[in-house]
């Protein structure tokens, strides 16, 4: 299948010149090499119990994930909003990204403060635990970051791992 035909060209209106100036976006800070993964996932699912339909669902999966490798550092973020402006925002972030020693430290605290969130919500019934890690989960990673990179709630998420 052609680029032109996939349905990112079809039903998003990307072309290849959208998706080189995303590369050359991610690529500005002088990194080394950067991909970009576009991802279209429908899922559907039935559920029957003794020959009854019991619930049907269905899905979109969709966004896009920008990687940078420069030399020892590696940048990622991702986006599931498919909008020229978020993959360029996505693009600029992962740009930046984070020292290896630092995105693993990152990585081992915000595994463990989101597992330690997640047993707390179930035990008290309550979200509240999620919310208050996952708003110390971006904080941490926005302090890894250089301020100009850093990820906001509007739609460009960072991961230095």
């Amino acid at each position: 299948m052609q680029f032109s035909e996939s349905i990112f060209a079809t039903r998003f209106n990307i072309s290849r010149l959208d998706l080189e100036n995303y590369l050359a976006e991610a690529l500005a800070q002088g990194g080394d090499y950067a991909d970009l993964y576009f991802e279209y996932l429908l899922t559907s699912s039935i559920s029957i119990d003794e020959s009854m339909v019991k619930s049907a669902a269905q899905g979109v999966s969709m966004g896009v994930g920008v990687r940078v490798i420069a030399g020892e550092r590696t940048g990622y973020a991702y986006s599931d909003d498919l909008s020229p402006e978020k993959i360029r925002k996505a693009a600029r972030v992962a740009a930046h990204g984070v020292p290896d020693e630092e995105a693993r430290r990152l990585a081992i605290l915000i595994i463990n403060v989101l597992e330690g969130a997640f047993v707390l919500s179930r035990a008290s019934r309550s979200t509240e635990a999620l919310d208050v890690a996952g708003v110390a989960a971006i904080a941490a990673v926005q302090a890894a970051l250089p301020a100009s990179s850093s990820p906001s709630r509007d739609g460009a998420r960072s991961e230095g791992w």
